[in-house]
């Protein structure tokens, strides 16, 4: 958990985190810029200048959640990290945010429920075996490579459990990585007129 005195320094964080799954951390907030740091800068500092950053890129607005959209802004940033993972043209996003939005409802074809994102996945593989490995060889880890396990098979720890998509319905307990804008615009909007419940990369398609 963050701690009490970093939340009391950032309401619109502990108001968002209140809505999230006990032992919520910084995942998604940390925003990926180029900052200006000293050699005495301390992690603290550093963390709050990224905290910064991301409130000024998202804006108070987006953190007032429409009630009809059904989410909390946690659950929308949890949903655009998802699409962050998988899109690579931004006019894709929002129909992507769809299929994941069709799944969460359970649309016929998806009864279940299972958002089958392997982003999510990774992302817990990846944090067992960073937990696994010394911390000096963490600058050397490929992050983001598909185990050779089926991803329905991986099995987690209890903490990391609610991430394999395959297995637990809904979304997964918090954000995979910090999404842009254009993702979390096409998480609080997603495009699901079509209903489509599935998207399919095509290799020579630029994305």
């Amino acid at each position: 958990d963050p701690p009490a005195s970093l939340l009391a320094d950032y309401p619109w964080l502990r108001r968002v985190l209140e809505e999230a799954p006990a032992g919520a951390s910084l995942q998604g907030f940390l925003w990926p810029a180029t900052y200006r740091v000293l050699p005495d800068t301390t992690p603290d500092e550093l963390v709050r200048l990224m905290l910064d950053g991301f409130a000024k890129a998202v804006g108070p607005q987006r953190l007032d959640v429409a009630a009809e959209r059904g989410l909390t802004f946690y659950q929308v940033l949890t949903l655009a990290s998802i699409v962050e993972r998988e899109a690579v043209l931004d006019e894709e996003r929002p129909l992507i945010a769809g299929v994941y939005q069709n799944r969460i409802d359970r649309l016929p074809g998806v009864k279940t429920g299972l958002l089958n994102a392997d982003p999510t996945v990774i992302y817990a593989a990846d944090t067992v075996n960073l937990d696994a490995g010394a911390f000096d060889a963490w600058q050397e880890y490929r992050f983001w490579t598909v185990p050779e396990t089926p991803l329905a098979q991986i099995e987690l720890p209890p903490d990391l459990a609610g991430y394999n998509s395959y297995v637990v319905p809904g979304l997964p307990p918090g954000p995979i990585a910090t999404p842009t804008i254009a993702s979390i615009d096409a998480a609080l909007a997603p495009n699901t007129a079509d209903k489509y419940i599935y998207f399919l990369a095509i290799p020579d398609g630029g994305g």
